[in-house]
């Protein structure tokens, strides 16, 4: 008698079967994704970040009542984000950047971290980002809140806490992005920002993070290229 495992009766899982169960097992116990290092240069970038519909500052994070209520009102990618974010306020891991429109309402805001906060936010993402040297800042993922985006509004935050660091005499911002993100991509870019040279890869195996980074690759630098060709 024939054996019908792997055929398509018996009620047999089939070789299709098979595959999808091994992908899924293999998504459980390793997985990876690479973010690609880029940097601005923020000399020649001075100005105010307001114009007569923005207004761009650095606000204290203590105060801050918008995290609370994302964290309230939002839900999947944007409440991990918003939780991510709101890891960093309460480890007093940085400086907070706010986009108000003219009303002064928040429209966007972002984390900017310098080398006096590399303890405190190696804390909650620990190996994820190396030392800066003085002069330099960490600018990381701007969060547009939903009932503004498609306005423009990330890339303007950017762009004036950009010009706000340039005005305080810092000398190079850097980003980690994420190389399957082509929004983030596209706003660095539009801001000025161009790759460094380097990329990290972010590993899960059998339970355990870790981090290593090395030179770019093909495939990261084309993903870049291809969110800048659309800004």
């Amino acid at each position: 008698m024939a054996d019908n495992a792997g055929g398509s009766g018996g009620g047999g899982i089939g070789s299709a079967g098979i595959g999808v169960i091994a992908a899924k097992l293999q998504r459980r116990l390793w997985s990876s994704h690479t973010t690609i290092a880029v940097v601005r240069e923020l000399a020649g970038a001075e100005g105010t970040g307001t114009d007569d519909d923005l207004r761009v500052a650095f606000e204290d994070p203590a105060t801050f009542e918008t995290l609370p209520r994302l964290l309230a009102e939002t839900s999947g990618a944007d409440f991990l984000q918003a939780r991510a974010i709101e890891r960093t306020r309460e480890a007093r891991a940085g400086s907070l950047s706010v986009a108000r429109n003219g009303a002064g309402d928040v429209v966007a805001f972002m984390f900017v971290h310098e080398p006096k906060d590399h303890d405190a936010l190696d804390g909650i993402a620990p190996g994820l980002y190396p030392r800066l040297a003085e002069g330099d800042v960490l600018t990381r993922t701007v969060f547009g809140l939903p009932e503004w985006r498609g306005r423009g509004y990330e890339t303007r935050l950017l762009a004036g806490t950009v010009a706000l660091l340039a005005s305080q005499g810092k000398h190079r911002a850097w980003a980690y992005l994420d190389t399957t993100n082509a929004t983030d991509m596209r706003i660095f870019h539009a801001a000025g920002y161009a790759p460094s040279g380097e990329e990290r890869v972010d590993s899960y195996r059998l339970g355990r993070y870790s981090n290593a980074f090395r030179p770019v690759t093909a495939g990261s630098r084309a993903a870049w290229d291809s969110a800048a060709s659309t800004s």
